[in-house]
C-alpha cells in the first residue's frame, strides 16, 4: 500500500512539471508571430544603424582681409567635402589677393575636420584641421616675384548650406591662423553640386 501511494505520488509530481513545457511548445508552434515579431524587431535595428553619406564640390567668392589689413581682399574658394553621419571631412583651396598693385597675398591650401548637423536639405557644418600657405606677390612690379616658403597654420571654416538634392547654395567663413603673412579671414558665398542626401 505503501508503495502504490510513492508512485501515486512520483506520477502527480512528474504530470504537474512536464505539463507547462508541453503546453509552451504547442503554443510557441501555433503563434507563427513571434518569429516574424523578432525578424521585423531585427529588421528596424539594422535599418537605424545606417549611417548617411553625402559629398559634393563647392566654389564661390567672397571678401576679407589679410593680416588685418584695413583695405579689404577678393578671394576665391573651393571646398570638396564629405560626410558620414554627423562627421565632416573639408578639403579647402583659397586665394586671397588685395589687388593687382597690392603687395601681397595668400595662397592655401587646408585639410579639416568637423561635424554637421544631421539634416539632408538644410544644415551647418564647423570644422578645424590646417593649413599650408604661401604668401604670394601678383603685383606689377619690375622686380621679378621671389619664390616665399609654405607656412603652417591652423584653418576653420564654418558653413551654412541649403541645397535641392543635388544643386545648393552655401554661405561660409572661414580663414587661418598663423605667421602674419598668410593669416586671413573671409566671408564668402558658393553654388554647391554633390548627393546631400535622400
Amino acid at each position: 500500500m505503501r508503495l502504490s501511494h510513492f508512485r501515486l505520488s512520483l506520477l502527480t509530481l512528474a504530470t504537474c512539471v512536464l505539463a507547462p513545457a508541453h503546453g509552451a511548445r504547442a503554443q510557441a508552434r501555433s503563434d507563427p508571430t513571434s518569429s516574424d515579431t523578432t525578424s521585423s524587431d531585427s529588421t528596424a535595428t539594422v535599418a537605424a544603424s545606417e549611417v548617411t553619406q553625402a559629398f559634393w564640390i563647392s566654389v564661390g567668392a567672397g571678401k576679407g582681409t589679410i593680416n588685418g589689413s584695413k583695405g579689404g581682399s577678393l578671394g576665391a574658394v573651393i571646398r570638396l567635402n564629405f560626410s558620414s553621419g554627423p562627421l565632416l571631412l573639408t578639403y579647402r583651396g583659397s586665394a586671397m589677393d588685395r589687388g593687382l598693385d597690392a603687395p601681397d597675398g595668400v595662397r592655401e591650401d587646408a585639410f579639416l575636420i568637423g561635424v554637421r548637423s544631421t539634416n539632408h536639405r538644410v544644415f551647418g557644418g564647423a570644422a578645424l584641421g590646417f593649413a599650408s600657405a604661401v604668401p604670394a606677390q601678383d603685383c606689377n612690379c619690375e622686380q621679378p616675384a621671389t619664390a616665399k616658403a609654405r607656412e603652417f597654420a591652423l584653418a576653420y571654416d564654418i558653413t551654412a548650406h541649403a541645397n535641392a538634392r543635388i544643386l545648393g547654395i552655401a554661405f561660409g567663413f572661414g580663414g587661418s591662423v598663423g605667421p602674419g603673412r598668410v593669416t586671413y579671414n573671409a566671408f564668402t558665398v558658393s553654388v554647391e553640386l554633390g548627393r546631400f542626401g535622400p
